[in-house]
């Protein structure tokens, strides 16, 4: 009669512990220990058994031209019809430099995000004692510092690219409106 109250309460004291999140690796080890007993071992086999064996696969074979069969002569290219120009009306003028505008700004929005992530590696390389990890930072600062120079590049790139569209505006009498 005793055991009868006891199995529940030791059967929701382990659901309890089971469903507690592991304090330690060592008791997340148990539990997965426990389960592993728990569950029954897997009785499925992957095997080919029944399917015909694989093969090398057959090798490509390219024989010589015959001697007496005439050369295949390649069909003459015709050449595509002239593309014509886009026509550069005020809706043109707009999409050029808007999309030059939002290329700037992405560029820039990449800036700083490299920005903060080399002063994160900076940081990090000062705060570590371990000098595997340090020389790992080294390398991901160098590497990074590379990238801001790249992006730098295009960043002055992208703001030439801005000036000149201005610059071909004006010079063609484009109204400044249509580029603002």
């Amino acid at each position: 009669m005793n055991l009868f109250w006891q199995t529940p309460v030791v059967v929701l004291a382990v659901l309890a512990w089971l469903a507690a999140p592991p304090k330690s690796i060592g008791e997340a080890a148990q539990r997965e220990a426990l389960r592993r007993q728990a569950t029954p071992k897997s009785r499925a086999f992957l095997t080919n058994f029944g399917q015909p064996p694989a093969g090398t696969p057959p090798s490509v074979v390219t024989l010589p031209p015959d001697p007496g069969e005439p050369p295949v002569t390649e069909p003459p290219v015709v050449a595509p019809p002239p593309v014509e120009a886009p026509k550069q009306d005020e809706t043109w003028w707009r999409e050029r430099i808007v999309k030059a505008r939002e290329t700037l700004a992405s560029d820039e929005a990449m800036a700083a995000a490299l920005e903060t992530r080399i002063n994160g590696l900076r940081r990090d390389v000062v705060k570590f004692d371990d000098p595997a990890r340090r020389a790992k930072l080294r390398q991901d600062l160098q590497q990074a510092v590379g990238d801001q120079a790249q992006l730098h590049k295009k960043l002055d790139e992208d703001r030439a690219a801005i000036a000149a569209i201005q610059e071909d505006a004006r010079r063609q009498g484009i109204p400044p409106g249509w580029i603002r």
